[in-house]
């Protein structure tokens, strides 16, 4: 699990880049919002943190359209800490 104030960087289809430092309150939300959709943070880990991220850059006024809009756009993410992709910070 990704400790409560992992910082995250998404890079988008343009190039562009936000920095995230995802905070409990985010990854509470993001269980919330796996559990309404029948999900959990043991079966969808990378719909989890993406979904804390999304939750971060909403709340930092960094993005305003809906989750999976947003999605779309995202080609990479990482954690300063780790380098890596998807990869080991989350389990």
């Amino acid at each position: 699990m990704a400790n409560a104030t992992s910082e995250f960087t998404i890079t988008y289809d343009n190039g562009t880049e936000h920095h995230a430092r995802v905070t409990m309150s985010d990854m509470c939300a993001a269980e919330t919002r796996l559990a309404r959709d029948g999900l959990s943070m043991d079966t969808a880990k990378t719909t989890g943190i993406l979904r804390a991220v999304y939750h971060r850059l909403r709340k930092n006024g960094d993005v305003a359209e809906p989750f999976e809009a947003w999605l779309d756009r995202v080609t990479d993410f990482q954690t300063p800490d780790s380098g890596e992709a998807e990869g080991d910070f989350l389990d």
